[in-house]
């Protein structure tokens, strides 16, 4: 994987280690302190490791097919048909990037519902109203409490 990859193509890299369950391809394209928010779950991870063991210990077979990516800069959108055993969902993703890497993503389900059981130490649930806040087009800074600006924001 190449730092100097456009980020459409490190998002689409991002997509193809995560099918081929090529984990330390995907750590690769991850910033360090990663933040990773589901509003609708209010689930929440940072850091790089945690990111990989939370795709890694997913308690169902699944693959992803990219449908669109459009980039923007460092931020990049993708829509995916997530297909495992229920049925399939459609997830768009925000992803911004630093310093060639991916340093947020911000995911959105076709609607609410509750997560899989998972063991994954490093997850946690978000208050309602921080997760509010998320839906709103926030990304959320967990060590700090803060909200960072919109990713649609410039």
């Amino acid at each position: 994987m190449s730092l100097n990859a456009s980020p459409r193509d490190i998002v689409r890299l991002f997509w193809a280690a995560s099918n081929a369950r090529d984990w330390p391809a995907l750590r690769a394209l991850l910033h360090d302190d990663i933040t990773y928010t589901v509003p609708q779950t209010r689930e929440r991870l940072v850091g790089a490791e945690a990111f990989v063991r939370f795709f890694e210990q997913w308690p169902q077979p699944w693959r992803c097919e990219v449908v669109q990516l459009l980039a923007d800069g460092d931020e990049v959108v993708s829509r995916i048909d997530f297909i495992s055993p229920e049925p399939p969902m459609t997830g768009i993703s925000f992803f911004r990037l630093r310093g060639g890497r991916v340093a947020q993503i911000q995911e959105y389900w076709p609607q609410d519902y509750e997560p899989p059981e998972r063991t994954v130490p490093d997850l946690v649930r978000m208050p309602l109203d921080e997760a509010a806040r998320a839906r709103q087009g926030r990304v959320l800074v967990a060590e700090t409490g803060q909200s960072s600006l919109p990713l649609a924001a410039g």
